[in-house]
């Protein structure tokens, strides 16, 4: 990876993402290069230490506490644990981001949560700044912004005495590889150890890369079949998974009248916590393909199409009935 960073973004995928993809979004917008996994490692679905020098390139390590996110911290190949651990080493300028308040009290850490003595000193030494994802997104953006060029004589200092992007040799050496090939008979979501892996698309070969070791891998439908958690283990440089969903009936989307004028339009705010049921209730009452459905609940705040009041009042209960909030604007 020769490409050079100003800022790097640590997050949990699964509480997380939407403020990353925020983040990645207005400070990009402002100018800066930043680093966000998902983007810029897209087909990247394990630890990789292309990440290691995305850290070392970028002076800036912004970190955001969203809930949970450092109860996997205790297991060293945890990946914010690993990112957090180099940030420390590498010097660089850690601002943690307290997501939505959901660090509700201070000193850091929350009582009762134990965490490694780097992780611990290296987020406890910096004072949290809030971030807000709803309507005072705006003014949190705009005070990260401040505080980055309050820094910009580190930033600049950090620059100076970096050298060229730091070499995979020299970090810590890479695990053995599986690269596993994956067919499914349906549209399906590939989850590994309960985070997001990989969108599937029928009948066509996936190809990924996966350190040895063992994973829990569960795959669910479009239509929310899930196959159950299983665990695998991956000891060879290949290995074959064929995945078979039963053959069920396929509800047809709702087919909607459009209105003569509708006043408002029906926004998804958030997903809430069962993002995964949300993008498949969203992919099934508008009639789309399951990437389409992430995107748009990923994409957050999302503007459904024009529908009759009837309409969006249904598509709002549904989803509700997930645990998404929504509004009319």
């Amino acid at each position: 990876m020769n490409k050079e960073y100003d800022i790097f973004i640590s997050y949990r995928r699964d509480t997380g993402v939407t403020s990353a993809q925020i983040l990645k979004s207005e400070l990009t917008r402002l100018g800066y290069k930043v680093f966000l996994d998902t983007d810029d490692l897209p087909h990247v679905g394990v630890f990789d230490n292309r990440i290691y020098e995305a850290i070392a390139s970028a002076p800036v390590f912004l970190f955001v506490y969203s809930k949970g996110c450092l109860d996997r911290c205790v297991n060293a190949d945890d990946w914010i644990a690993l990112e957090i651990t180099r940030a420390v080493e590498l010097n660089r300028i850690i601002i943690p981001l307290n997501e939505d308040s959901a660090l509700k009290y201070y000193p850091f850490p929350p009582k009762g949560l134990s965490l490694p003595e780097k992780i611990r000193n290296g987020l406890g030494q910096h004072q949290f700044l809030d971030f807000f994802t709803g309507q005072f997104k705006r003014h949190s953006i705009a005070d990260l912004k401040a505080g980055i060029e309050s820094l910009q004589d580190r930033i600049n200092n950090l620059r100076k005495t970096s050298t060229a992007p730091v070499a995979a040799t020299t970090l810590q050496s890479s695990p053995d590889v599986c690269c596993i090939k994956i067919r499914a008979n349906e549209e399906c979501m590939m989850l590994v150890d309960s985070d997001f892996f990989a969108d599937i698309t029928p009948n066509v070969v996936h190809k990924f890369d996966i350190p040895y070791g063992s994973y829990f891998v569960e795959f669910t439908s479009a239509m929310g079949t899930s196959l159950g958690i299983e665990e695998y283990t991956f000891e060879t440089p290949t290995r074959t998974i064929s995945v078979t969903f039963p053959n069920e009936p396929k509800p047809q989307p709702i087919q909607y009248t459009q209105p003569n004028g509708t006043a408002k339009r029906l926004v998804l705010l958030s997903a809430g916590p069962a993002k995964l049921q949300v993008v498949k209730c969203v992919k099934e009452l508008l009639g789309i393909g399951l990437k389409e459905a992430k995107e748009f609940v990923d994409g957050t705040p999302s503007i459904f199409p024009v529908y009759d009041i009837g309409t969006y009042e249904y598509i709002k209960r549904q989803l509700e009935d997930c645990g998404a909030t929504l509004t009319y604007r």
